[in-house]
């Protein structure tokens, strides 16, 4: 009987690759075509140019401690950033297990493991498998990685672990998240003698942490280990995979020269790619910006066997929500997020080089089956040109028609968040760019528990766009922004009959932001002539009285308005943004990173300190719109607003004159190559930006809603 089940077995598999031969050709004629290309075609420089951008463009960055990627290098010099490294794990050197099982025959001469390219950053490479018989490691060899670890002049240690086809598959799925075989006992050991805790006593030596699996595993040791400087998600890639990690290790497209180098678009190597017409836009592929496809979970305890299709508790669409804002309270506790990635352009450990200015969403009530247009402004404000997936995400406040006067009344249930677009855009330092989303019917449809069907959605819907979902615990350092429909400015306009229409207000956006663009440069210019002292002056008196003049101008109309709230107010604010942070960084050469973090930190705590003063002095009741105009109609709330800029322009005032009092120049200093082509727009963070958001209910910490009205399609 055990012979039996063994050869039915062995024909299983065999009908199982025979059925999937016959699948790919018959019922899917283009790649079947695929499948006979010559060699000639797929080998082609540009079937391999394509595979590199690909693979790269799907790494995803998990950790980043310190900023230790991107490999940095001495400047003007060609020398390799390191001397000795040790290359470790199942995965080193052979790249049979990731290659995916639908791949056709692979010659070992095409591939390109991670051993034989790690030369071009490293004077010299020690690479062992360890694990005898690759991802599944039923044995593995802890005296060579002593041999390896104990040479004293290895400076950096990278570490391969996962699953690989022949543990995770088609038909293979795994019953836990541990690391196959004597993996975890692999990890721990070599994180161990790579900080020096184990049997060999030396200088901790920096870990970087490669994961090939086709879903969460086991590698909290690693997260929490302080000496595992970077962990990067790698799927499962490609053939010439390498190339594609070493790249991506040194933050560049090319030859391997850091980021104090320009940063190349195209490998100089590959230059004619160009005069090929491909029809991708190759982008910053090389600068980490992926976001993870699926929860990556700490432990599945909690979760409900595979067999149970209930979707209680299970994937980002229906997890308790103490698994995002209280994550000790959390039974199912996440290591990373759905959506979650990180990137190198980083202004601080903590602090994006990403940044969501605005929001736009439609002024008027929206109707069931109708779809809705989001628009939304990205910028980036820190050094290194990059790419970024931005989210758009969608939750029920409130659902169903629960109104006691209509004889149709229904609840339904609904995701507690759902993903309903996101775009993957490259931006150039100092680029920002205006960007547009649908949420289509059918996305906004729920279930209806009465009607036993999906129908037209009613209620309050928030919406959220940024570089993650909202609310995560562990965050991707950029900020998101939340969207309002009752902005109180407007109110104001149509309380106090003066004409204007919905879309006018975007406008005081525009006009600042463009305001600042033109400021930036003449104050970093005249910083040079008159100093810092007299530029944060002429600033001051511009930005603060830009707001505080608001109070009469509100009054008077809308072009006033725009006069001294988007044309002063963002000129003053450009105007001394940059000559501020020149002068700072010319104080603290040798930590303008800090520096530079602790400027932008401060203005990314002025919303959460203002946004508090603007709410509890507008509307310190928190009084709903009206039901029918869906307009704020309460006077004395309206008689408030203009008065907001009286109080936000005074506070600013002092700040402004505190930071005056306090600021010197530092005599025959230098600017630093990274401010000469700098630019940096934190229109979102600064003070004045958030009285108007504040005002137009376009706020960072408000849960905003969307209002649905009308009957549903039955």
């Amino acid at each position: 009987m055990t012979i039996l089940k063994r050869l039915l077995r062995c024909l299983g598999h065999v009908l199982g690759m025979l059925s999937r031969e016959l699948h790919v050709v018959h019922y899917l004629p283009t790649l079947g075509q695929i499948i006979k290309c010559e060699d000639m075609v797929v080998k082609s420089e540009k079937h391999k140019y394509l595979s590199l951008v690909t693979a790269a463009k799907t790494m995803v960055l998990l950790k980043n401690s310190e900023e230790f990627l991107p490999l940095k290098m001495k400047p003007d010099t060609n020398e390799r950033p390191l001397k000795h490294v040790a290359l470790l794990g199942p995965f080193s050197t052979n790249i049979s297990e990731l290659v995916g099982s639908y791949t056709k025959h692979i010659n070992p001469a095409d591939t390109v493991p991670l051993d034989k390219t790690l030369e071009k950053i490293s004077e010299s490479v020690t690479a062992s498998d360890i694990c005898i018989d690759g991802g599944k490691c039923t044995m593995y060899d802890d005296l060579a990685i002593q041999e390896i670890l104990s040479k004293p002049d290895i400076d950096l240690v990278i570490i391969t672990i996962g699953t690989g086809r022949n543990v995770e598959d088609e038909a293979h799925d795994r019953h836990n998240l541990n690391l196959p075989g004597h993996q975890n006992e692999f990890l721990l050991s070599t994180l161990d003698m790579a900080a020096g805790r184990g049997i060999i006593r030396r200088k901790p030596v920096p870990v970087v942490l490669l994961v090939f699996s086709s879903g969460p595993i086991d590698i909290e040791p690693a997260v929490e280990d302080e000496n595992v400087k970077s962990i990067f998600w790698c799927g499962y890639m490609n053939d010439i995979l390498g190339e594609v990690i070493v790249r991506v290790l040194m933050g560049n497209p090319g030859k391997p020269f850091g980021p104090y180098a320009p940063l190349l678009r195209l490998d100089p190597e590959l230059s004619e790619i160009g005069m090929w017409g491909m029809d991708i836009d190759e982008g910053y592929w090389w600068i980490p910006a992926a976001r993870l496809p699926f929860t990556w979970y700490a432990s599945i305890d909690e979760l409900a066997n595979i067999t149970v299709y209930k979707m209680t508790n299970q994937t980002y669409r229906y997890l308790p929500k103490s698994c995002t804002k209280q994550q000790n309270a959390c039974k199912i506790p996440i290591l990373y997020p759905f959506g979650y990635g990180l990137s190198y352009n980083m202004l601080s450990p903590s602090i994006s080089g990403i940044e969501y200015l605005e929001l736009e969403l439609p002024l008027s009530p929206v109707k069931p089956n109708q779809p809705i247009t989001v628009y939304a402004t990205v910028a980036n404000v820190g050094y290194i040109a990059c790419e970024e997936v931005v989210q758009l995400y969608i939750q029920w406040l409130k659902c169903g028609q629960t109104d006691i006067t209509n004889e149709d009344q229904w609840e339904c249930t609904t995701p507690n968040i759902q993903l309903a677009g996101f775009k993957r855009i490259r931006l150039d330092v100092g680029e920002k760019k205006d960007l547009h989303f649908q949420i289509s019917p059918d996305q906004l449809s729920v279930w209806s528990n009465q009607h036993k069907s999906m129908v037209p959605g009613q209620g309050t819907l928030r919406i959220t766009v940024g570089g993650q979902q909202p609310d995560q615990p562990v965050t991707v350092g950029s900020n998101y922004l939340i969207g309002n429909m009752a902005p109180y400015i407007l109110d104001y306009f149509q309380y106090h009959n003066k004409s204007i229409y919905d879309n006018s207000i975007m406008w005081l956006t525009s006009v600042a932001l463009g305001m600042e663009a033109l400021a930036m440069p003449i104050g970093g210019a005249l910083y040079r002539k008159l100093g810092i002292r007299a530029v944060v002056i002429i600033s001051s008196l511009i930005h603060s009285g830009g707001i505080t003049l608001s109070y009469y101008t509100l009054k008077l109309g809308f072009i006033p308005l725009l006069i001294t709230y988007g044309v002063m107010q963002g000129f003053g604010f450009g105007f001394g943004y940059s000559a501020t942070i020149a002068a700072s960084i010319a104080w603290f050469q040798n930590n303008r990173g800090l520096i530079v973090g602790l400027i932008v930190g401060g203005f990314g705590a002025g919303p959460i300190i203002f946004t508090s003063i603007q709410t509890t002095y507008i509307n310190p009741n928190n009084i709903k719109i009206d039901d029918k105009t869906k307009r704020f109609v309460d006077a004395d709330l309206l008689n408030r607003v203009p008065s907001v800029f009286l109080l936000i322009g005074g506070v600013l005032l002092v700040i402004q004159i505190t930071g005056l009092y306090l600021m010197r120049d530092k005599q025959k200093h230098e600017f630093p190559p990274v401010i000469k082509n700098m630019y940096i727009s934190n229109t979102s963070e600064s003070p004045n930006f958030m009285t108007r958001s504040q005002i137009r209910s376009l706020t960072y910490i408000h849960n905003v809603s969307l209002h649905f009205l009308g009957e549903h399609n039955q």
